[in-house]
């Protein structure tokens, strides 16, 4: 199995004066898996439910940021020194094998404020079946990291 990155998709959600309040950006990832179509199909799937609901969140944020920017210009602030909200979503393939494929994501919101939120996670999968694996799935059947090693996977002193 090969994921692949594709190009960054952006989307911008514009005020009625046409400045933008809401800037989407993403990187989708797709799965190329000839000799497996179904797990190609089933993985390839929740990669895409993934970005959807990715999209989904961020376009939420559409009325709130028109209504901020309403106030915004309603305190003397000027269209051009607006400061849009910002949704992200970055992928990258990290791990493809035949016993499993895993890809890192971050999604970052700044919704303003001082800085944005990030947060980063992964999505492996079982490249036999193509389900998604937990935590549990990768470790000794328990969730528990190997006997005699900390959380981290270090042998412990």
């Amino acid at each position: 199995p090969v994921l692949t990155r594709g190009d960054q998709v952006s989307e911008d959600i514009k005020a009625d004066d046409g400045t933008v309040v809401v800037t989407i950006r993403y990187t989708p990832i797709s799965i190329s898996y000839p000799e497996n179509a179904a797990v190609e199909k089933t993985i390839q799937k929740d990669l895409d439910k993934m970005v959807a609901d990715f999209l989904q969140s961020a376009r939420n944020y559409e009325e709130e940021a028109k209504t901020y920017y309403k106030e915004y210009l309603q305190n003397d602030g000027q269209s051009k020194d607006f400061t849009p909200y910002v949704c992200s979503l970055d992928s990258k393939p990290t791990r493809q094998d035949t016993g499993v494929v895993s890809a890192l994501f971050a999604s970052y919101a700044f919704t303003g404020g001082a800085h944005g939120g990030l947060v980063t996670f992964a999505r492996n999968y079982d490249a036999k079946t193509g389900n998604v694996l937990t935590m549990k799935d990768l470790g000794e059947g328990d969730g528990q990291p190997p006997e005699g090693k900390g959380k981290r996977g270090k042998k412990k002193n």
